[in-house]
């Protein structure tokens, strides 16, 4: 989800005096509605949460146009300054598992460096998922168990051993 945090200083004390957001033409929402008030230091800040899919289908793989559009009741000549600014804020790979170390989250990759071959980068992170036979992964981060497990228990018992490791040895391809 991306959020957007608005902050105004301008006559918002109404509530016919509010901030419509629209993205690429695209509505998204409507702001300082209830919790506004006129030419105030600091300013009135009020956040709006779009869910990925609606930020990343009015985009479009392009820019992002925020639009931050007064209602009619808002009146610029109330303050001695007005202003609108938003701040974007939103998730990043950074904020994903990246159980291998690429700097690529793993649910975007399609082997676990990324080269699409079974190679060196791969080998050390079958090295971190070793458990022994009967022995879950432990990778050093809980939430590359399961990446674990899909990438190099290939003997379908669930855990990564010599057996898998064999296999992943006749695939290498350095």
């Amino acid at each position: 989800d991306v959020t957007l945090t608005v902050s105004a200083s301008a006559d918002l004390s109404r509530t016919s005096e509010y901030v419509d957001i629209s993205l690429n033409d695209v509505p998204v929402g409507t702001l300082f509605v209830f919790n506004g008030a006129d030419c105030v230091v600091p300013p009135n800040t009020d956040s709006l949460i779009v869910s990925a899919a609606v930020y990343n289908g009015a985009i479009d793989g392009g820019d992002a146009v925020i639009a931050m559009l007064p209602s009619d009741g808002l009146d610029p000549g109330v303050c001695a300054e007005t202003f609108v600014a938003v701040e974007v804020s939103y998730l990043t790979a950074s904020n994903r598992a990246d159980c291998n170390g690429t700097g690529v989250p793993d649910e975007c990759e399609n082997l676990y460096d990324g080269s699409g071959s079974v190679d060196l980068g791969d080998y050390r992170f079958l090295v971190r998922c070793l458990s022994g036979p009967e022995a879950a992964p432990q990778p050093g981060d809980v939430a590359c168990e399961s990446s674990c497990l899909e990438g190099f228990d290939f003997d379908g018992d669930a855990d990564v051993d010599l057996k898998d490791a064999s296999e992943f040895l006749r695939l290498f391809a350095p």
